[in-house]
């Protein structure tokens, strides 16, 4: 490893890889945004309230997350600049007042040095705990514009494969000279599976099927694809990814015109696309990672879906995976309030609220499990492997691991994301009221910034808010997830969501440390 041997810094630096992976399962995903995300927040929100988008209640509460965000985060300003920045936040936010002009000039002058800050307190555990710090990098680097899949090579490469060792502190100076480089112009080739009904002759990125091909070779592409003809659309973007990401967006609204534009007409793109100067293929649109394996595990995959109301949600779940954003959002929220509002309602949010506690309830389990197969493929002959074995389930078997962590006899894993991992079930067994409530507020705040987002699509027809793709990238698989429990729960117990959510909110409250192994394993159980 080119990381030098530090265990505090190997847990910050492993755990910042894994929310750049895509391929992590959601108890490992980042739930949330960086705190400067959240200031810029505040500034939306007083516009959306002076649109009638958004109501004072709820740009309060991002002002709220703002206080929570800059309170536990070292970095995000020196003494003198945090206590401004902490008065800041408890003026009086409107559009283009005070308020709102003395906090973007803060954000406008604090962000840029972010990273620094971060390297002088990063190897520090007494300023910022590992997980805390990990958080914090690794959603403001994807918050202003990296993507995921660069900025995991980019993480991986130093501090894994680059010669020689360095620290955290080095590699964030790295970090910090890449993000004040800023943007690059890139083009990226759209190819389309069927001819346009329209002519596209004087539209300036249109490129015949001839072109195409030539274009293709002139790259170094070996894949052949049968096209007619597609779009070369220049952009500007931080990496190539990131450029691929915005271009789906576009051809996504091309897509939408044509529809709706042509009679008959579709524009039919396929699901790669190139980049100029790399011979790789891009997936043009990346799955948001919504999984409701439940599915598939109770054998309703290919079941003619009923009236019910699960069943509605799981059809209006379908854009939040891959679909635009404004469809991703709507459908995503609508999935959620369809199954979790009721009468008595103070608010829509409420949804939010009750589905945060049934993934908060998940997320024990889920990990156990995760851990419980690794573990058992390093010790395969072990005792607990033995014994996980035996037992008939996966609810079982994470009780059996559950409990062999709280004796002590779980051998360390080789893999650094997973001793972070079971460091993190540790605490929760020694202490699951406190952590697991915890959990719960992270979930909520993601829910409740996707329950915003859709007032701001819907209501105010913005399609580029602050918090658009953040929001998405948190919310999606922690709904997946909440939902999978849901299905979980209908298909096998008959038991409706809003029961379910009822459940996990009492138990949670009820959860002591003592017999917590099979307690947190069985939290959303009869």
């Amino acid at each position: 490893m080119a990381l030098a041997s530090n265990p505090h810094e190997e847990h910050v630096a492993m755990r910042i890889l894994d929310y750049f992976a895509r391929s992590v399962n959601w108890p490992r995903r980042l739930w949330g945004v960086g705190v400067f995300t959240t200031l810029r927040e505040v500034l939306e929100g007083a516009k959306q309230v002076q649109r009638s988008v958004l109501s004072e209640s709820a740009v309060n509460t991002i002002v709220e997350e703002a206080k929570g965000a800059v309170s536990k985060d070292p970095a995000v300003a020196v003494r003198g600049e945090r206590e401004l920045l902490v008065t800041t936040l408890k003026e009086n936010f409107k559009a283009d007042g005070y308020g709102s002009l003395l906090l973007a000039e803060q954000v406008a002058r604090l962000q840029p040095a972010y990273l620094s800050r971060w390297r002088e307190v990063v190897s520090d555990a007494k300023r910022c705990s590992p997980e805390r710090a990990a958080r914090a990098i690794a959603s403001h680097l994807l918050d202003i514009g990296f993507s995921a899949e660069y900025l995991h090579r980019w993480w991986s490469y130093r501090v894994r494969h680059a010669s020689g060792t360095q620290d955290i502190a080095g590699i964030l100076t790295e970090a910090d000279d890449l993000c004040a480089a800023g943007e690059s112009s890139y083009e990226v080739l759209v190819t389309l599976e069927a001819r346009p009904t329209i002519s596209l002759a004087g539209v300036t990125e249109w490129r015949d099927a001839t072109a195409v091909k030539a274009w293709l070779e002139a790259n170094g592409s070996t894949h052949r694809v049968r096209q007619h003809g597609g779009l070369a659309i220049s952009i500007a973007a931080l990496d190539a990814w990131a450029a691929v990401e915005k271009t789906s967006d576009i051809v996504d609204a091309l897509a939408a015109r044509f529809g709706v534009g042509t009679r008959g007409g579709a524009l039919q793109s396929h699901s790669h696309a190139w980049v100029r100067g790399t011979s790789d293929i891009f997936l043009l649109r990346q799955p948001r990672r919504v999984e409701v394996r439940a599915l598939v595990r109770e054998g309703k995959l290919f079941t003619r879906p009923s009236s019910s109301p699960v069943d509605a949600a799981i059809l209006l779940l379908g854009p939040l995976d891959e679909g635009p954003a404004p469809s991703a959002i709507a459908g995503g929220w609508a999935a959620v309030e369809s199954v979790l509002s009721m009468p008595g309602d103070r608010g829509k949010i409420e949804s939010a609220k009750r589905l945060a506690y049934i993934v908060a309830c998940s997320w024990p389990r889920a990990e156990l499990t995760e851990l419980s197969y690794r573990h058992a493929d390093e010790n395969p002959d072990g005792e607990v492997a033995a014994q996980m074995q035996a037992a008939p389930n996966n609810r079982q078997r994470a009780r059996v691991f559950a409990e062999a962590i709280v004796r002590g006899t779980v051998a360390d894993f080789q893999r650094p994301s997973d001793r972070a991992a079971l460091v993190r079930m540790k605490e929760v067994l020694q202490n699951p009221f406190s952590k697991l409530s915890d959990v719960q507020a992270h979930v909520e705040i993601a829910l409740r910034r996707l329950y915003r987002q859709r007032n701001i699509v819907l209501h105010g027809g913005e399609l580029s808010a602050v918090a658009t793709r953040s929001a998405l990238r948190a919310a999606a698989p922690l709904v997946g997830a909440g939902f999978d429990r849901i299905a979980h729960a209908w298909f096998t117990e008959d038991v409706p969501p809003t029961e379910l959510a009822v459940r996990a909110r009492v138990r949670l409250r009820q959860i002591r440390s003592s017999h917590a192994a099979a307690d947190v394993v069985d939290l959303l159980e009869r």
